[in-house]
Parts: structure tokens; sequence; C-alpha cells
């Protein structure tokens, strides 16, 4: 515990420090979880990080968490990441201890082969060898760890043990709010393991691992207590639906009603097994958003690696049950029901399918892998010892704490490392920062120089992830900015437009551009070229033009600014 406070408060102080180095510039989806995350300091935010798909995810537990770190650093971009690491390595220590706990020495020992094997095998980029997953703030990457947390979690609530439902409520909810394509794995995962407790000694193998704690034998406060828990969490998404922007609606609408095609069941079962197999796979990296998962992309691993995965945790679930193992039975019986939820999951994902959008299956492979090789440990620990493989003397309070605190370690370098890189110009997107600094600077001195103090901001969908950078860095700023009503999934209703703005600012791509200028309604403010990055194919080129006088606020469906082409002039 000591070492732990240590190294909590060393990497507090660290972040503090961040105000006397020199600001780097987020773009993209990294800018626009910088500015949800100043909206969530301001008590100013009701909903979850932008979706490509016009809507938020369905809630800001994540956002208002990282908000005191963020603050602390200065709102420096590098202000999200020490919150990112905490929550993976508490997760990460959750895991462990609950697995070596109820599952004993050799599940104990599997779970961190597995999971080092996973973590040291994601870096972003060849050459990386400290894996970036553990410092990334970006949505889909900081829920995969407390996915195997869940898993673990509902694996004890189904062997017996009522306390950890409002730690199940908590984490259930992260992952959901934070991260709506877990929704399914989320639901399924969680109600197979309170069907499990409810039935109790009726289908559990074994006694139940709580027998001895006198707390156990009550259900009634620990269902109380995940019930308050649950009202907690979800009272700003249910207020945003009754009073705000009714994001709720949105995605229920979008779910029913979205008619773009879904994968074949042939690029589902190989979608399904590109993330099942990524603690295994030679070309395993950490998504980013740039591999489209089809056929030829598999590599050596079979399609038909979900079929055997569901068959190998049937058998160790089976061995599980006839040795009276409450615990590892439960938790090969919730992996296989999730790796079903999976496949169902993949299949109706819309659009490309991309690797991010798959990237938590991984983690499910992760956690199948270490409960199948808990049954391998035990049998050569059998055959080793002559007897049951029992915890070695020291596991619990040493192994598990030096595992953790090298991860720590390794991820805390890391994060110091990148910040390094990206000062020095050779992080991530290095020249889409530069056009993004560049573009700021001009648009603030054209506004200070006419002697603006608000302007409203339209966007065309193809230079997004530029003008949310310019957004940001204005937002920073003492000039108000606001988005018209299509734009409000994309920057919150915290810059709803009130028709007030004394300019309007447009930010468009080379289709519009060409429309644009010479027109005496838009003087041009300043553009750039475009570039080709490592994430995105092109960088567009990006235009900003002055359009006077503004026009109303709002007006619009509020997917159709997004949607179209390039915008009306």
């Amino acid at each position: 515990m000591i070492l732990a406070a240590v190294a909590v408060l060393g990497l507090v102080l660290a972040v503090a420090s961040m105000r006397l180095l020199p600001t780097t510039t987020s773009t993209g989806d990294r800018a626009l979880l910088e500015l949800y995350t100043m909206h969530a300091a301001d008590g100013d935010l009701r909903v979850g990080p932008y979706s490509r798909f016009q809507w938020n995810h369905p809630g800001p537990i994540y956002l208002y968490a990282a908000a005191p770190l963020f603050a602390l650093s200065g709102q420096r971009e590098f202000g999200l990441h020490p919150t990112a690491l905490l929550i993976n390595i508490a997760a990460l220590a959750a895991f462990i201890f609950i697995v070596a706990r109820f599952g004993g020495a050799a599940l104990g020992w599997s779970a961190i082969a597995a999971l080092a094997l996973f973590l040291f095998r994601s870096a972003p980029f060849p050459g990386r060898a400290i894996s970036q997953l553990l410092i990334s703030p970006w949505n889909p990457h900081v829920v995969i760890l407390p996915f195997a947390l869940l898993i673990a979690l509902c694996a004890v609530l189904a062997a017996g043990r009522s306390l950890v439902l409002p730690a199940i409520a908590l984490v259930g909810s992260f992952i959901v709010q934070t991260h709506i394509g877990l929704l399914p794995c989320t639901v399924a995962v969680v109600t197979v393991a309170l069907v499990l407790w409810f039935l109790g000694d009726r289908v559990r193998p074994g006694p139940a691992i709580a027998t001895d704690d006198r707390a156990a034998t009550s259900h009634r406060p620990w269902l109380l207590a995940a019930g308050g828990v649950l009202l907690v969490l979800w009272m700003l998404p249910l207020a945003d639906q009754v009073a705000g922007t009714g994001n709720a609606g949105e995605i229920v609408r979008f779910l029913l009603s979205d008619d773009r095609p879904r994968p074949s069941l042939a690029t589902s079962l190989t979608a399904l097994a590109y993330g099942l197999s990524g603690a295994v796979r030679p070309d395993q990296r950490l998504a980013i958003g740039n591999v489209t998962v089809v056929g030829g992309e598999m590599g050596p691993v079979p399609a038909a690696w979900p079929v055997l995965l569901l068959v190998l945790l049937a058998l160790a679930w089976r061995w599980a049950v006839r040795q009276g193992r409450p615990f590892h039975a439960a938790l090969c019986l919730l992996c296989l029901v999730t790796t079903l939820a999976a496949g169902w999951s993949v299949f109706n994902v819309r659009g490309v399918m991309r690797d991010y959008l798959i990237l938590w299956v991984s983690m499910l492979g992760t956690v199948s892998l270490a409960a199948l090789g808990g049954v391998v440990a035990w049998w050569v620990g059998r055959v080793l010892t002559s007897r049951r493989f029992e915890l070695p003397a020291g596991f619990g309070p040493v192994s598990m704490m030096a595992f953790v605190l090298v991860v720590f370690l390794l991820g805390a370098g890391s994060l110091g490392l990148e910040y390094r890189r990206t000062l020095a110009g050779q992080g991530s997107s290095p020249r889409q920062r530069e056009i993004v600094a560049d573009l700021f600077h001009e648009v603030e001195d054209h506004l200070r120089a006419r002697g603006y103090r608000s302007a409203r901001i339209r966007v065309a969908p193809s230079v997004w992830g530029i003008a949310a950078s310019v957004v940001l860095q204005l937002h920073k700023t003492d000039i108000a900015v606001a988005v018209p009503d299509p734009l409000l999934p994309m920057f919150t209703g915290a810059l709803r437009s009130t028709g007030e703005e004394q300019v309007v600012l447009r930010f468009v791509g080379p289709a519009l551009d060409g429309e644009l200028r010479g027109q005496p309604r838009y003087s041009l403010i300043t553009e750039s070229r475009g570039v080709v990055g490592p994430v995105n194919a092109l960088t567009p080129a990006v235009s900003v033009y002055e359009q006077r006088p503004p026009g109303p606020p709002g007006g619009r469906d509020r997917r159709s600014e997004m949607s179209r082409e390039e915008g009306d002039p």
C-alpha cells in the first residue's frame, strides 16, 4: 500500500509539473476528449464521448474522472493520460487480485502471463517496446482493462458472493457510458452472472466461495448499494434525455433505423477471430483506426478460431465443475457467453469494419486464454508436485504487487517518452499538430484584430478533425465559441449558439473552398495544405472564412450539417 501511495503521489506531482512545461496541440478525437473534459471540469457535461454516427456515447463518467488531473495539469493535452494510466492500473490490479484470490495460484499465474503477453505486444507502431494502451485516453482504449475486471467481478457474483454487486454496477456503467459498443457484452455477462447467483446451489459446483463471510449471507445491503450506484451514475444521462439533447433517444433511433450495410457472416467471423486472437497474433498492434479488418489481413490465425475457443471454454467449464471450482467454472462460462455476445456485436457493426471497433474483443480473448491456461497450469503443477498446485508463499503480497508495479512504471515511462517525442515533433501526427497550431494562431489574431469576443463555428464534414482542434484552442482563450445545433453532438450543448455571436467562421475543405472563394459574403482568413498521415489517408486542405452577416442559429435537423457533402454556401 505504501508503494502504491508513493507511486500515485509521484504521478500527481508529475501532472502538476506539466504547468511549467511547453504545451502541445491535440487533434481529432483527442481534441474532442480534451474539450469534453474541460466541460466536465466546469460541471457542464451530461453525455459521453462523441461517436462517428453524430451522437454521443451514453454517459460522462470517464470524463468527470479525468477532470481533476486534467485541471491540475493546467488543461494540457497530456493531462488526460495519467487518468487513463490510473484507471488501467487499478483495473489490472483488481483483476489479478480477484482471480488469484478466488481462482487459486494456477489461475492467478495464468492471468498474469496472459495479460503480460497482451500488454507488451500492443504497441501502436513497430519499434515501440511499451504498450501504449496503458496511457491512451481514447475511449475505445480506456475501457479494455476494465472490461476484464467486469468479467472477473461477475464470476465472483456467479460463484456466490453478492458483495461485488456495487462494483459491478460501477464498472459496468463506466464501460457502457464510455463505449456503447460493449453494451451487448456487458448486458450478457452481467445478466448471466445474476441468473447464476440467483439460482445458487442448484447450478453452482461446490459450495459458494463466501460461506464463511457473514456479510455475504445478507444480500439486501449489496443490492441496495448497487441500485444507489446506478442511480447516481445515470442521473446525468437521464437528465440529458429529459431536458437536454435527447442523446439516449438518438442512440435508440439510430440502432432501430440505421440502414448502413452490416458485414457478411464470413467477414464477421474473420473480424471476431482477429480480435479474440489478439494476445497471440503475430501482427498484434494497438488499434488506432487505420486498419480495415477484412479476410486477407488475418495472417496465420484461422477464422475458425472463435469456434475452437468456444469448444475449449466448454471443456474447461466442465472440468472446473467436476473439480468443484465455482469461480473458475463461472469464469469459463461467462467467457463463453460473452464470446457469443461479441459475435453478435461484431456482426452488427455499421459501416467499415475498422480495428479499433473490435479491439475490446482482444481483451475477451485474453481473459479466455487465462481461463484455459489456468487448467493447463493446474495439471502441470499437479504432475510436477504430485498434488494440486497450491498458492506459493508470498504470491499474493509480493508477486502481484511486483507485476502491477512494473506495469505502472513502464506505463509512466511510456507517458514521459510520448510527451518528449511530441514536443520534439516525433509523436503522433506531428504535421497535423503543426497545421492546427498555425491555423489557431491565424484565426485568433484575426478575431482579436477586429475586436471580436465571440464566434460561431460552422464545420464541413471533411475537415472536422482540424476544426475541432482549433475550436478547442479558442475555447481555452477568452474568446467565446459556439456552434449551431447540428454540431452539438460533436461539441456538446455547452457550446450551443445563442445567435448573438459577433462573427461566423466557416471551416471548409477543397470541395467548398472553390465555391466560397471570391464571394463578397466570405473573407478568407487562412488556409493550409493537405498532408498524408499515419492514421488517416489524408489530412485535407483546410480553409477558414469569415462569413458576414451571421446566419440564424440552429434551424436544421441535428445530423444534416455533418451528413451532407460539404455544407451549403
